[in-house]
């Protein structure tokens, strides 16, 4: 409800009665599973039609801290039995339906670095999931509390053949690839986009490199003293997958919100150019909140 995303719960689940009951106190219409998580199996979750599991795996096996004088937490990390819910929903991940496509794991501190995450991550690598990992607090969204939290982020993408309309053209590849602005998944900035992208290179907008930044930069002085346009210069530099922002991720970037779609008549080319042409819609939203609370004093 807090994100704004138009969802609908299909269902909630976990082992502790009181957690339960404040739950069904609050979301009486929803489905709540009360039972070890580690009974549910690819069909029951597949007939459900999940499309995104969002999950707090207990966190006593990856922290510990005194309580008066006992200890609370040993981090036995995947030797804990209370890790076995956790590897057992990685376990269902691969042989889910095509409806799954997003995944959110939350967990405290400490577990950047407890094997259990090497296994999530590992088991996301094998099935060629891409995902991205936080440390955050809610002190840096301006709330006056410090609570540092591990988070992972999975989208299912879409499949090869559908991204591959989007690849960078081998004709840009061999003569203006030095003039492409290359980001990462990771990256924190992108250029602006304009009306012309993908029809002009410079200065219309950034494009993205699966294999990370400095891998492609890596490859560009590699290829430096190869022919321009040659096709040994083109296919090592196809190898890196770069390809163009699809109009979905722009929209995002414009803070477009996911409700917003276009036609199925508009091209992909006058989707570019609409957004090219956008305001940033959350730019705006804080501007009109800021203009009507100065009016309101």
């Amino acid at each position: 409800m807090k994100s704004g995303v138009d969802v609908e719960v299909v269902a909630a689940a976990d082992i502790n009665t009181l957690a339960n009951h404040v739950y069904r106190h609050n979301f009486p219409g929803t489905r709540l599973i009360q039972r070890n998580i580690q009974s549910l199996t690819v069909q029951e979750v597949d007939d459900m039609t999940v499309e995104m599991i969002v999950m707090s795996p207990p966190c006593q096996p990856f922290t510990r801290y005194t309580l008066v004088d006992i200890t609370v937490g040993l981090k036995k990390d995947v030797s804990d039995v209370r890790t076995c819910s956790l590897l057992h929903v990685l376990a269902l991940l691969p042989d889910l339906k095509d409806s799954f496509r997003y995944l959110l794991v939350e967990n405290v501190r400490g577990f950047e670095s407890s094997q259990a995450r090497d296994h999530l991550v590992s088991t996301l690598d094998s099935i060629d999931f891409s995902y991205q990992e936080f440390m955050l607090s809610p002190s840096q969204f301006s709330i006056p509390n410090t609570r540092h939290r591990y988070y992972l982020i999975l989208e299912t993408g879409q499949s090869e053949e559908h991204m591959a309309q989007f690849l960078v053209p081998d004709k840009v590849l061999g003569k203006h690839v030095k003039l492409l602005d290359i980001v990462e998944p990771s990256s924190t900035r992108s250029c602006c986009f304009t009306k012309a992208y993908t029809h002009y290179v410079e200065g219309t907008g950034s494009v993205l490199s699966p294999a990370g930044a400095d891998a492609a930069g890596r490859e560009l002085e590699r290829v430096g003293a190869i022919e321009p346009g040659s096709e040994q210069q083109v296919g090592r530099l196809r190898t890196l997958q770069l390809r163009y922002f699809t109009d979905r991720e722009i929209a995002r970037l414009m803070g477009f919100p996911e409700v917003f779609t276009f036609p199925q008549d508009v091209t992909r080319k006058q989707k570019y150019r609409l957004l090219g042409n956008s305001v940033n819609v959350h730019v705006v939203a804080l501007l009109i909140l800021l203009l009507v609370s100065e009016a309101e004093r």
